[in-house]
């Protein structure tokens, strides 16, 4: 027997345990592709939940900083007051000392109405200057709100749609090698059907070049 003609031989000889080894690979590639498909749609999932609760808890925080918005016009409100009135006190204090006295008392009485409610402020503790008027910064507000809440650090939704892309990019990739398979296998398994030895010794390694390759990129994709 020739040299090239052992080799055939041999070739052919090997088709059954490529054909093997290629059904044992497919196998596989197909569990690993659902498993990474599944945790894709997992981390799609999870991305998609992290987003609505997070805007959940910034609707939240949202609604404090109105609240306390609703509480400082309050409190400015009442703050002017008891500016008003006691600069009205002290210009009829002279001349009518019972209506000074009167609304002295008004003014003492706004004036603890605001302090009350500047107390009641969730975020930020305003403060008022000599006319009465509230200054109350929302972004800073806006800030310390979110930087007490513990949940939103915890919150990464585009870190997690990332992981989940990468994910869908592997399942891709692994269909990719899945299909090299099947075209191995479809070659090796013509080449044990046909008679002819050349064309079955040529399918051969066509076939075993496929599986190689597939198993190559299979270990580069990551199993």
């Amino acid at each position: 027997m020739s040299r090239l003609a052992s080799l055939s031989h041999n070739l052919i000889r090997a088709i059954p345990v490529l054909i093997a080894a290629a059904s044992i690979t497919g196998s596989l590639v197909a569990w690993r592709a659902s498993v990474v498909a599944g945790r894709a749609s997992d981390l799609d999932r999870e991305a998609t939940q992290q987003e609505l609760r997070r805007e959940q808890i910034m609707a939240e925080l949202r609604s404090d900083l109105s609240e306390d918005l609703r509480l400082v016009a309050l409190y400015q409100s009442h703050q002017k007051a008891a500016v008003l009135l006691e600069r009205q006190t002290a210009r009829i204090a002279t001349g009518d000392p019972e209506l000074a006295e009167q609304t002295h008392a008004e003014s003492q009485l706004e004036a603890s109405l605001a302090r009350l409610i500047q107390a009641a402020t969730i975020v930020q503790f305003p403060g008022a200057d000599e006319e009465g008027n509230v200054t109350y910064d929302k972004a800073n507000a806006l800030g310390v709100l979110v930087e007490r809440e513990e949940e939103l650090p915890l919150l990464r939704p585009a870190e997690t749609q990332r992981l989940a892309s990468r994910a869908h990019d592997k399942t891709v990739d692994l269909v990719g090698v899945g299909a090299i398979l099947v075209f191995a296998l479809f070659f090796l398994t013509i080449g044990e059907l046909l008679q002819g030895s050349r064309a079955r010794a040529g399918l051969a390694v066509f076939g075993g070049v496929l599986l190689a390759g597939a198993v190559a990129l299979f270990a580069l994709v990551g199993p």
